[in-house]
């Protein structure tokens, strides 16, 4: 007897396991968790999209005030220097170095004094030249 097949209870041209062994109720219960299971993962997936959408567009707006602020840093210390600080943080992936920014600011802080005090130097020669004229202190100022 070694070397027979067992026997079936089925006939030959029915698989095992096929679709018509299952009742129908079981097949709609499937389908209907099968349902709620994409249902979940929809709404998951939703989430994912719209915290996706909120981090891009945070990140857009962060890049743009990284760039009106390396704008800024390059009218109140030289632009090559401030230029170079960016550059080289955004290369390294890393924040600009604030100190370096804040050393340079110091070392150019006695030149904008010396213009502050010749912008005000303008300012009353103009006013003694051009008493309460406000077009004159408009066009200057």
């Amino acid at each position: 007897m070694r070397g027979e097949e067992p026997r079936r209870s089925e006939p030959p041209d029915k698989p095992l396991g096929s679709i018509d062994d299952i009742p129908h109720e079981t097949l709609i219960l499937l389908c209907k968790k099968k349902d709620r299971e994409l249902t979940i993962c929809q709404e998951k997936l939703k989430r994912v999209e719209d915290k996706l959408v909120s981090e891009k567009t945070h990140k857009k707006v962060l890049l743009a005030d990284r760039k009106n602020f390396a704008r800024f840093a390059a009218q109140v210390v030289s632009e090559v220097d401030s230029a170079a600080l960016f550059e080289h943080a955004a290369a390294q992936t890393q924040p600009v170095d604030i100190a370096a920014l804040e050393q340079r600011l110091q070392e150019a802080a006695p030149r904008t004094e010396k213009e502050s005090q010749a912008r005000n130097s303008l300012r009353i020669f103009a006013d003694l030249i051009f008493p309460e004229d406000g077009e004159v202190e408009k066009a200057c100022f």
